[in-house]
Order: structure tokens, then C-alpha cells, then sequence
């Protein structure tokens, strides 16, 4: 997507609200005057990971900004259909390797001893994992696992067409959707979930995605998450608990690190031309990923950029935008594991980087973080100990690769208490091509 037109959020301080912002802006400097829709395809990539609830909940309560924005233009003359669908991060992180250096059973993987090797594996969400009791579920013979709004079309009641379940409104469908909880894998496939989301096999009539995206509509994907990226390909070792044994004899603890989402970071940054070693702690800066030719483990970012550049034929035809943590604070700290709390804690007392890091690992995925490892620090926090997140600087080298000059100065952290500033420049985006 290296001409693409994007939506930039996110990418600065939540302290300083120095943020870098979302546009719709071309490379060679053109506004987008010349693509015109009347359809829209809004996919939402939901972290479902732990500590996302939070973060869950503000996005549901403003959605309704969204809503009234999108009401806006049709009763201005400008109505369009809208598909509105939301996929999690959760593409699960296998296959497990065994003792012998093979395979374990199927149905296992890094985050999960029995269910799916893939996780959610990019299928559209119909009703989340946390959703009210009273949450119906969307009949997937009017439209398949995702809202359709039509603003085109009126219904008996006089209201846009819709395939809201009985007694639900849009917001209301939204949120069963949107609350898809926070017992995902730790180990987050943002960007992959969506590829697969995206995928051929998924779309075709009878796939689990069948119906979403239509081919001349405007695709508008938006990411909230607290993590970054962590997309691997199917066959890594990347996931393998400590204990396991890895082809080459190496124990996955001392090749690896501890199964902790730093692996993500040591085998999916670079920081100042360098993999960000377990060893050294210290502030980082000039951190960019890390390709699979200099060592990584990571799927490459330009899947992705290539990925949303060619979907529609004109790379105009799609948005993308975020609501993730400041990239540009990266910082690797000797600390205790506990998420809960908010900011990690540098306990000098029981965390003495002497120790050496075999005897002071994180437990494992799943289980009370309770010991002292190497972690990233948060790049952002607000007052509101629920509401931190990590660098995301994967995710936000796909989003901003396409600019070609001054970023823009108007965004939402996912760290801020309010998240209609994206939503509300989403809608704008979109206003501009109906």
C-alpha cells in the first residue's frame, strides 16, 4: 500500500498529547476528489488480549459518534450502505513445538492447550465473547456475520434497511459485537487477523466472512489494541512454552526468551539498526521492524503495506486507522510482570539486574504474573491505571509507510479517556468520498 490513502492515529505521547493524527491524503500531495461510493465496508480489529476490556467499553460508548456522523450525511444527501464488521487479534500462536522438535497434537498452540490452533482465525464476530446475555445474534441469511445498514433503502418503519436482530438498534448490534472480551491469545496477529479476514477463502459464498467486502466499495479498517503486532507465520517456533525442546536441541527458554509477549519485541523490532536484546536495559531509539532477513521472527510489514495497497485495484479505496500506543517510546526495563496494576514496576530490591534471568522469569501465559523479568514499558498511561499500552511500532510502520511528507497533528491514544477524535475523523474520511 505504498500509494494508499490512510488514516494515521495514535502515534505520539498520551502524557503530552503530542499526537500524530489521522488524514486522507495521496503521496503525490492530491486530494481524493475523483473516487466516488455509495458503499462502505467498515472492518473493526478488536484486541481481545488481556487487559482490552477497558478499552473495549470506550470504544462501544463512542461508537455513537460514529452513528450520528454517518446519519449526518444522509440527511445532507449523502446516504451510502454501510457493512460494519468486527475480527479479533486472536490468530492464536502455534503450532506448539513438541520435546522431539516436531508438532504437538493438533489443537494445541503458545496460548491454548486444547481448542483452536488458529484462534478466532479472521472470521467475522457475530456476537462476542463478553457480551450481554441479552445479545441477539445477527441472522447470517440477511447479511452474514457483520451489520448491513442501508441508507439507500427504508424499511416498513421508515428507518435505513438493516439486519438488526429483534429489538437492537445499530449501537446496540455494535456493542454484542464489539465485546469480545479479554481472553484472547497475549500474543496479538492485528495485522494478519485482518489479512485472513480479508482473504479469498474467507469471503467466497458459504466462508465464514462471505458477503463483507464488496468490490467498489470504500474499505475502512480501524485497529484498537494496546499491544503491537506480533503476526507469525503458522510454522514458527516463535510460541513455544519455556520448557520445550526446539529443532535444534535448544531449550525454548534460552534461544527464545521467556514465554512472555517480549518475544514479540526482541524478534520483532530493531532499535537503532539492532535487535532489541533481553540483556540490556535501556531507553530505545530509531526503532523500525525487524525483517525476517535480518533475523526476524515476525511476518514482514510488507505483506501487509503490499497487502492494502493492491486489495481494491486503487489504493484510495482504503482507510486505515488506529487507536493503538505511541510508537516512539521504546524502553526495556528489569521489572515485576504484574499487567494489572497498569505501569510495570522496577523493583530494585527484588529485581536486581544481577540476577540472573533463568531464575526470574515471567509464569507462564495465563497464570499470575507474580516474578521479575525483562519487559517493554508502557509508552503510554493515563491517570486511569486501566488505560496504558506498549509501542506499537509495527502497526504503525504499515499505517504510516504511505505518507510522503508532514504528518498530520490530530489523533486518539489508546490511552486517552475519549476515543471520538478517530471516530469522529473516520467519519470525515468517509464523508469526503460519498
Amino acid at each position: 500500500m505504498k500509494r494508499a490513502w490512510i488514516v494515521l492515529a495514535a502515534l505520539a505521547a498520551c502524557a503530552a498529547r503530542n499526537l500524530v493524527g489521522s488524514v486522507l491524503q495521496h503521496d503525490d500531495g492530491q486530494p481524493l476528489t475523483d473516487v466516488s461510493v455509495h458503499d462502505v465496508d467498515l472492518l473493526f480489529m478488536i484486541d481481545n488480549s488481556r487487559s482490552m476490556q477497558p478499552k473495549q467499553e470506550r470504544l462501544k460508548a463512542q461508537f455513537s459518534t460514529l452513528i450520528a456522523k454517518l446519519g449526518e450525511f444522509a440527511a445532507s444527501g449523502h446516504p451510502a450502505t454501510y457493512h460494519i464488521g468486527v475480527v479479533t487479534s486472536d490468530l492464536a500462536a502455534g503450532p506448539l513445538p513438541s520435546a522431539g522438535g516436531g508438532t504437538a497434537p493438533s489443537g494445541t498452540s503458545g496460548c491454548r492447550m486444547n481448542g483452536s490452533i488458529r484462534g478466532d482465525g479472521g472470521r467475522l464476530v457475530n456476537v462476542g465473547a463478553a457480551a450481554d446475555k441479552s445479545c441477539r445474534p445477527i441472522d447470517s441469511k440477511g447479511g452474514g456475520n457483520f451489520i448491513v445498514y442501508d441508507q439507500l433503502h427504508s424499511g416498513a418503519d421508515g428507518l435505513p434497511s438493516n439486519n438488526f436482530p429483534f429489538g437492537q438498534d445499530l449501537k446496540q448490534t455494535f456493542s454484542c459485537m464489539a465485546s469480545v472480551g479479554d481472553g484472547g491469545c497475549g500474543m496479538e496477529h492485528q495485522l494478519e487477523s485482518v489479512y485472513q479476514a480479508l482473504q479469498p477463502p474467507m469471503l467466497v459464498p458459504g466462508g465464514p466472512n462471505a458477503g463483507f467486502l464488496r468490490d467498489d466499495a470504500l474499505l475502512v479498517v480501524v485497529f484498537l489494541t494496546d499491544e503491537d503486532d506480533c503476526s507469525a507465520p503458522p510454522d514458527t517456533d516463535l510460541f513455544a512454552q519455556d520448557g520445550y525442546t526446539l529443532k535444534d536441541g535448544r531449550k525454548a527458554f534460552d534461544e527464545l526468551g521467556y514465554f512472555h509477549s517480549f518475544r514479540c519485541t526482541e524478534w520483532g523490532i530493531k532499535c537503532g539498526g539492532k535487535r532489541v536484546a533481553r540483556d540490556q536495559m535501556a531507553a530505545r531509539t530509531d526503532c523500525q521492524p525487524l525483517s525476517q532477513a535480518e533475523g526476524g521472527k515476525l511476518f514482514d510489514v510488507q505483506r501487509y503495506s503490499e497487502f492494502f495497497r493492491n486489495l481494491k485495484g486503487d489504493p484510495r479505496r482504503v482507510l486505515l486507522a488506529s487507536i493503538a500506543a505511541p510508537p516512539d517510546s521504546v524502553k526495556t526495563i528489569f521489572a515485576t510482570c504484574d499487567k494489572q496494576q497498569g505501569s510495570y514496576l522496577q523493583d530494585a530490591q527484588s529485581c536486581g539486574t544481577t540476577a540472573p534471568l533463568n531464575d526470574n522469569q515471567c509464569m507462564a501465559e495465563g497464570e499470575p504474573y507474580q516474578m521479575c523479568s525483562v519487559v517493554l514499558q508502557h509508552s503510554c498511561q493515563s491517570q486511569d491505571a486501566a488505560l496504558f499500552g506498549d509501542p506499537a511500532v509495527r502497526l504503525s510502520a504499515v499505517l504510516s509507510a504511505q505518507f510522503a511528507g508532514n504528518l498530520p497533528k490530530h489523533a486518539t491514544s489508546i490511552c486517552d479517556d475519549d476515543y471520538s477524535a478517530t471516530l469522529d475523523d473516520v467519519a470525515a474520511k468517509i464523508r469526503n468520498v460519498l
